[in-house]
């Protein structure tokens, strides 16, 4: 998609991002961007291992005041993610607003919308709201976001991704996160931190619950297959992720999103981008929602169950290869 053409994006662009969602997002944006822009300065606070995968300079700033850097730069726009770990890019949507320079803010995901642009209960938007598709343009109207804002671009990251082929090979990435066996199947479960926005109450169950139950089941396939552990880089509490059982394995956020899901055979989840990323890579997958909602049953993505006994069961399908 053309990006500039959509948004009028010229000049000098400055790119804020928090979290990997949106760090992916606004990173494709600026790669696609940064031959036609006359400068470019991209900042977060936080550090990822897939900043090289595009080949920019990300600039770590502090997270509680606008970096001179910035200021000195003098941006024609600002292009930035959206994060519920961090308020960085509404600090700098809300200063740069100020100065009368047009703000753009990319939400890659379709729930809570309108929280996104809180920050010390005041309401901060900018010029222009991105959003994935016409659920999440919904959703956000629905949350009280002005219409007026909002515009449809899709999500820049997928646009990336799809170009994307491997170069490692299986034996040799499953080596280094310290899986010998690689004639056994692999499943991952992939869980993102629901217990940080009130999980139970809201979706009835939490990551920490699922893995539990997992752990404990699954520990008796040790012959049929590796359980891998991918843990979100948002996730609190990683100490609760902790089991002595051979055949169980927990992975760092720092392991490439891809090369993971690209060598796996098994995606398991709920309602993250990440399974969406699997499911651009045709894997298959299983996505456990609970009673209460899926808020991303609209993209039709895995095999859908909502009991913890169906989950074991779909997975123990999959591992005499019964799971279509």
């Amino acid at each position: 998609m053309n990006y500039s053409k959509l948004l009028n994006l010229k000049g000098k662009g400055l790119f804020v991002f928090s979290d990997p969602g949106g760090a992916k997002a606004v990173l494709s944006v600026a790669k696609h961007l940064s031959y036609n822009l006359s400068d470019f300065l991209v900042l977060s606070n936080r550090e990822y291992n897939f900043f090289e995968d595009f080949g920019i300079n990300v600039v770590l700033v502090d997270s509680e005041k606008i970096d001179e850097r910035a200021i000195l730069f003098a941006p024609d726009f600002v292009f930035s993610g959206t994060s519920y770990t961090s308020k960085i890019e509404l600090k700098y949507i809300e200063f740069f607003n100020k100065r009368n320079v047009h703000t753009y803010a990319f939400i890659d995901h379709w729930t809570g919308m309108k929280n996104r642009f809180m920050f010390d209960s005041q309401l901060i938007l900018p010029s222009l709201i991105l959003v994935i598709d016409s659920f999440a343009s919904a959703n956000s109207k629905a949350e009280g976001l002005p219409v007026y804002k909002l515009i449809e671009i899709g999500n820049p990251y997928y646009d990336f991704l799809l170009g994307w082929k491997s170069s490692v090979t299986k034996t040799d990435f499953f080596s280094s996160i310290g899986i010998f066996d690689t004639l056994k199947k692999n499943i991952l479960f992939a869980p993102e931190p629901l217990s940080n926005i009130n999980g139970i109450q809201d979706f009835g169950f939490d990551e920490f619950q699922i893995f539990q139950f997992l752990s404990e089941s699954l520990s008796t396939y040790s012959n049929q297959f590796n359980f891998i552990i991918k843990i979100h880089p948002n996730q609190r509490n990683i100490e609760k992720f902790s089991i002595d059982t051979p055949n169980i394995f927990i992975v760092q956020n720092n392991i490439d999103n891809r090369e993971i899901i690209f060598h796996c055979d098994l995606i398991v989840g709920f309602y993250s981008n990440f399974l969406i990323e699997a499911n651009i890579f045709n894997k298959k997958i299983i996505r456990f929602v609970g009673t209460k909602q899926d808020p991303i049953s609209f993209l039709n993505i895995g095999v859908v169950c909502m009991d913890k006994l169906e989950l074991l069961n779909l997975i123990d399908s999959f591992a005499y290869d019964q799971l279509n």
